[in-house]
């Protein structure tokens, strides 16, 4: 049983009735979603299956194209959820019912869900110049601007390039971003609505 020193030094003893019990980190289950087939983000499976540190296992699932569809995607027995959504066909879409926006609904219940800390967004097939530092942030505050919804109801918005090769396409910024995202994730509060 590992315990946190901290208090036993500002105490100035060695009784353990000061110290705490120090969390062990639960991995969690991470449910990689897109359209377009599982291949379309492979590399960015892997990459995740090796951060085994946070992550306990990875599972693909097919988002529908079309909105009306959007209805039938469940989110039961999901731990993380990360929403993936190319930039090819949809240009940056998200949310906030800008012209052609996939995913306003599919986001909300996935936030009702399974919280906010639990609900990641990659943005990917953006080309290299477009993930050079400079354009990238301000691609970034320009999407937090226009579509803050996303934002809002995620703990983080990524952008990347090919998810397909692995590695994937991913600034160190961006990887950073979403490995932070994953290690503060936690289990879904159960509850009883069906979203």
């Amino acid at each position: 049983m590992e315990y946190d020193k901290s208090l036993q030094h500002m105490a100035g003893t060695t009784d353990t009735t000061f110290l705490t019990k120090k969390e062990k980190k639960r991995r969690m289950t991470v449910t990689v979603g897109t359209a377009g087939g599982s291949e379309r983000v492979a590399g960015l499976i892997a990459l995740l299956r090796s951060m085994n540190n946070v992550v306990k296992s990875v599972n693909f699932r097919e988002i529908p194209y079309n909105v009306s569809d959007m209805g039938h995607f469940r989110f039961d027995e999901m731990e993380v959820f990360i929403l993936c959504h190319s930039i090819t066909n949809r240009r940056l879409s998200i949310t906030d019912h800008i012209p052609d926006a996939l995913y306003d609904q599919l986001l909300d219940r996935a936030y009702r869900k399974l919280g906010r800390q639990n609900v990641i967004i990659i943005a990917y097939d953006f080309k290299d110049n477009d993930l050079q530092p400079n354009v990238l942030a301000s691609k970034l505050d320009a999407f937090r601007i226009q579509q803050p919804t996303a934002c809002k109801k995620s703990s983080a918005v990524v952008f990347a390039g090919q998810c397909a090769p692995s590695p994937p396409e991913l600034p160190e910024d961006q990887h950073y971003k979403l490995f932070c995202s994953l290690q503060k994730a936690t289990p879904p509060q159960k509850c009883c609505a069906i979203l």
